[in-house]
């Protein structure tokens, strides 16, 4: 399974599910590059292996990202 999160903001929600679904491949974007790096600096703490974090615009995203399809794309907040 693979999820997309737009709008990850500090990666709370994203950390949370995927240290609890370690299966699920989680990708997060958001545009505020001190989220991605709070975001990411909690994964590397967590130890969360499934989640990666990544700075764009959701039009850059989605016009050219290389990531391939998603089953779930979610957002929050937004």
């Amino acid at each position: 399974m693979r999820l997309l999160e737009l709008g990850c903001g500090q990666g709370y929600t994203a950390n949370l599910i995927a240290a609890a679904n370690p299966a699920v491949d989680y990708a997060a974007i958001d545009f505020n590059p001190a989220h991605i790096a709070g975001a990411s600096a909690l994964a590397a703490l967590a130890g969360t292996k499934n989640a990666r974090f990544g700075e764009a615009l959701f039009a850059e995203f989605a016009e050219d990202n290389g990531e391939g399809p998603f089953d779930i794309i979610g957002l929050q907040g937004v």
